[in-house]
């Protein structure tokens, strides 16, 4: 664990090292047997392995068992090459398409989903460990088991559990270079972004925010501190560089992971803007594309962002003030909910469930922001990645709440710490009141 602990009352088990471990192994079982089956219960439950929406994912899926590559087809015409999506879940439930396309694959992907889930869970009891106490790990560890947003995409088809997975995956490899900076651990945390890139861009954005967090954390000369930031960049471009190539040789343009940058950046900034990708009507925004287009000739994926993202920067030229509104609107969305007449029936069904946990993770994770003051430096890590995600989709659009599931992790972490100084604080309270009516 990083830094020194706090010097109040704490709430501990007087148990030698070997029944800690011990209990330690138990426990990690019982929590991840718990958010298994908890996930499984909920598909079962609700059917969802009978005909779930797989969108864009599944359209590519479906282009690559059918031999047409990784390509879509347009309003009903010939397969073109896309790069619409980040290729690692297309190709991963193409896996079970490929075999069959009903209830039992579907079934097979949300499973699997589950126990990534589950694992994910212990991912975050051993970065709690790292950073704060062993009693804030298990909190978290069972608030990952249990929290609703992570329970429902388990069943889903589409990447949410796969993004939370490997993004918390790289977060605690990175935390092990602080603790450990073998020349292994910036390997594998380099390999490991690269791979979260190829399921989550956004994480490339935050990039430049990671290697200055290294730097300040990690102890060594300029020159060592220059080595790790190379090793972990070269092999992070290193797994991100052959879909880089696939992609240009394609399209005949630079294009990193994915396109639609242009379309998500004018769907949140035109003048019939909402803040999510409806319109008040129900409409889906891309219903007043501001081109015509040609059936025979539609626009290629690169040449609606060009057409696009023009129009979304001349609406902010013109419309600053708006804009600017736009975008505090979207950052309070982002962190809250949307109204229910601008997102789907399904997802004002959702915001019911999840505005109770929510709001109360938020709550917990302030005052944990609020108690962990001197652990600032470790926990930018944490901060950064509350910026880059909450500016992407500020900037965009807030189309799904499970935009915001990949940071949630984090969030759950500093909540935990929060729960657990409360605890702590009315113990000490109550203990204090017992003491003095004794005496």
């Amino acid at each position: 664990m990083f830094n020194t602990k706090e010097n109040n009352i704490r709430i501990k088990f007087n148990f030698n090292n070997n029944l800690i471990k011990n209990t330690n192994i138990y426990f990690l079982t019982s929590i991840f047997l718990l958010a298994l089956i908890i996930r499984i219960a909920y598909i079962i439950i609700n059917k969802s392995y009978i005909d779930p929406e797989d969108v864009e994912y599944g359209l590519l899926a479906r282009s690559l068992i059918g031999g047409h590559g990784y390509s879509i087809s347009i309003s009903g015409g010939p397969y073109v090459p896309s790069s619409n999506q980040a290729p690692i879940y297309p190709f991963f439930i193409a896996f079970f398409y490929y075999f069959s396309q009903n209830a039992i694959s579907f079934l097979s992907i949300q499973i699997i989903q589950s126990i990534i889930s589950a694992f994910t869970c212990l991912i975050i009891y051993y970065l709690g460990l790292k950073i704060f106490e062993n009693e804030t790990a298990i909190l978290a560890s069972l608030g990952m088991a249990v929290y609703p947003l992570f329970i429902h995409h388990s069943a889903t088809i589409n990447p949410a559990i796969f993004e939370v997975f490997f993004l918390s995956l790289s977060i605690l490899f990175l935390y092990k270079i602080i603790e450990q900076p073998s020349v292994r651990n910036q390997i594998l945390s380099g390999l490991l972004i690269g791979i979260t890139a190829l399921v989550t861009p956004i994480i490339i954005l935050s990039f430049p925010l990671i290697l200055i967090w290294i730097w300040l954390n990690a102890n060594g000369t300029y020159r060592i501190n220059i080595k790790r930031i190379i090793i972990i960049s070269t092999l992070t471009l290193t797994v991100i560089l052959p879909w880089t190539v696939r992609n240009y040789l394609v399209h005949n343009k630079f294009v990193l992971i994915r396109t639609l940058a242009g379309q998500n950046f004018w769907i949140g900034n035109n003048p019939n803007a909402t803040g999510t990708d409806l319109l008040p009507s129900g409409k889906h925004m891309f219903s007043i594309f501001p081109y015509k287009e040609n059936p025979l000739h539609p626009f290629t994926e690169i040449e609606r962002d060009t057409i696009l993202s023009k129009e979304a920067f001349r609406f902010i030229k013109e419309n600053p003030t708006t804009f600017l509104m736009l975008t505090v609107k979207k950052l309070y969305y982002f962190w809250w909910f949307p109204p229910n007449d601008l997102v789907t029936e399904k997802a004002a069904k959702f915001k019911t469930l999840m505005r109770w946990p929510q709001g109360i993770l938020i709550l917990l994770a302030i005052i944990g922001i609020i108690v962990s003051i001197k652990k600032w430096k470790i926990l930018l890590l944490f901060y950064f990645f509350f910026l880059t995600y909450s500016g992407v989709y500020s900037f965009t659009h807030v189309g799904h709440y499970r935009y915001k599931g990949a940071i949630i992790p984090c969030l759950i972490l500093i909540g935990s710490n929060g729960l657990f100084f409360m605890v702590n604080y009315f113990y000490k309270i109550l203990f204090k009141k017992k003491k003095n009516l004794t005496c």
